[in-house]
């Protein structure tokens, strides 16, 4: 989380964690904190995460 404090922005914190959640099979939790981190990206920037960045999660969130 060292490097979530530093850079909230920056998009490889955020990646690693959600990487992490779906390693340990905590699926709820990395669907929630990618969209939390588009919701950051939308009110700080208005730009979209990257698609390296929402494609770990793809596969958890179509039905």
């Amino acid at each position: 989380m060292s490097a979530y404090r530093i850079g909230p922005i920056r998009e490889t914190a955020h990646r690693i964690l959600i990487e992490m959640h779906i390693a340990e099979g905590n699926t709820a939790c990395a669907v929630k904190r990618c969209k939390e981190y588009q919701l950051l990206l939308r009110r700080e920037l208005e730009v979209e995460p990257s698609p390296l960045m929402t494609r770990p999660v793809q596969h958890l969130t179509s039905a």
